[in-house]
């Protein structure tokens, strides 16, 4: 557990809601053993799992939601 919050920016809450990711899904992600997680080389971070996939950022202390989107 990183101990860091997780900010949502109103774009990625919004894809999300279009693309029927609720923020449950989104925690199960970030909180599983079984998620992957690749660094990008623009710095962000990629993590999957069979389902979903999230773009995060981090800024400063902090975790920001970029995207979240279905892995097909």
């Amino acid at each position: 557990m990183l101990n860091k919050y997780l900010y949502i920016r109103s774009h990625a809450l919004q894809r999300s809601i279009e693309r029927e990711i609720g923020l449950d899904n989104l925690k199960s992600l970030l909180e599983s053993k079984e998620s992957r997680a690749t660094f990008q080389r623009n710095g962000r971070i990629r993590i999957e799992n069979d389902e979903i996939v999230a773009i995060i950022q981090i800024e400063g202390d902090d975790l920001v939601l970029i995207t979240a989107f279905k892995n097909s």
